[in-house]
């Protein structure tokens, strides 16, 4: 067993980003456990020992009264063994516990864990598709919706956007069925948990509303990072995808849904291994533009037993209005477009700067 000291400020937290999403149903006081025992781990290294911390440790670095210390960690623990990790690997669904235990030393304020094995690769070890922030940015979250929104966006301030329904958003953050009005939403939950995110984390976020009507039916948040951060980076797959998609001419809200259902069945991998094959694909198909393109991914997604995510007809991102994805669905002649080498698609700078088609093999010039 390996005794170690409180995890310093700037400790690192990591876990996959599947497990995010399964993280709304537990209480902060769990969150909090949770994060203070993951500290204590190299996510990048295999070693799994059995731990031994203090409670007075806790105390130093989470709002927590020393007295009733003992209790919320033992409420904690068990809250934490009754709600189990879910996921599906190989059509079996598996239900494990985080950990293999906890042991409390009695009259000397000890307790030891130990990550269960079965869930190692989902905390342990991690090389790719995971998430990572420091202890210090969660330690004085007051609310469980600020945590469980904070880690959701640390999720995507890589990509710098990120859009999500009104209701999955709900879910996310523990408040399912609660809040039925907008206006009490934000100002009860959603306000006060981006004021602890701005004041006390690395990242800068401001959002905007998507309105069916006069109804509030999503967000997308922007996300900025204060300063440079010394965490641990992985190429994401999902941004890949998404330019993919993207120069296919799908507009940027639905191919982001179509990034988010595969991240969900945590194929973003295996879809991304796929995307030489789709483009060849699109480069040699005939007929309507988006016709090809919803039958090209409909089919991959199909095959990983992946839910489809219906497209919409109308033009790619508002910014690219006046760019070769939104005219050449309508055959409109771009008129800011510069002069291109004979042979190629002419393509003006604000398309080669959104949309880097280049880079993906993708014949811009096809017209469907």
């Amino acid at each position: 067993m390996k005794t170690k000291n409180k995890p310093p400020e700037n400790a690192i937290v990591a876990k996959k980003n599947s497990l995010i999403e399964k993280m709304s149903k537990f209480k902060l006081s769990e969150l909090r456990l949770i994060a203070y025992c993951l500290a204590h781990y190299d996510s990048r290294s295999e070693e799994n020992p059995f731990i031994k911390a203090k409670v007075s440790d806790l105390t130093e670095i989470f709002p927590m009264d020393q007295n009733s210390a003992y209790s919320v960690v033992r409420q904690a623990m068990l809250g934490i063994n009754q709600k189990p990790l879910e996921f599906i690997e190989n059509n079996e669904q598996h239900f494990w516990n985080w950990f293999s235990g906890f042991k409390y030393s009695i009259g000397q304020g000890e307790f030891s864990f130990k990550i269960n094995p079965d869930i190692k690769p989902y905390l342990l070890g991690l090389s790719d598709m995971f998430s990572s922030y420091r202890l210090v940015e969660v330690a004085q979250f007051r609310s469980q919706v600020s945590w469980l929104l904070f880690e959701n966006l640390n999720k995507w301030k890589n990509i710098r956007k990120w859009s999500v329904g009104l209701d999955e958003l709900k879910y996310l953050l523990g408040v399912e069925g609660k809040y039925p009005r907008w206006n009490s939403f934000r100002e009860r939950a959603l306000d006060p948990a981006l004021k602890e995110i701005n004041e006390q984390t690395r990242l800068n976020v401001s959002f905007e509303k998507e309105k069916r009507v006069r109804t509030v039916i999503g967000l997308t948040f922007f996300i900025d990072k204060k300063q440079p951060e010394n965490t641990i980076t992985t190429e994401d797959p999902r941004e890949n995808i998404h330019k993919m998609l993207l120069a296919f001419g799908i507009r940027d809200k639905d191919s982001w849904g179509v990034v988010q259902g595969i991240e969900r069945a945590e194929n973003l991998d295996k879809f991304q291994e796929k995307m030489p094959k789709i483009i060849k694909k699109w480069n040699s198909g005939k007929g309507p533009k988006l016709k090809w393109v919803r039958g090209i991914v409909k089919a991959e997604l199909r095959q990983m037993d992946l839910p489809f995510t219906e497209m919409s007809e109308k033009s790619a991102d508002k910014e690219a209005q006046d760019c070769w994805i939104g005219k050449n669905q309508t055959g409109e002649e771009c008129k800011i477009r510069v002069k291109g080498v004979a042979g190629q698609r002419k393509k003006c700078q604000k398309c080669l700067e959104l949309f880097p088609v280049a880079e993906w093999g993708i014949k811009a010039g096809n017209s469907r």
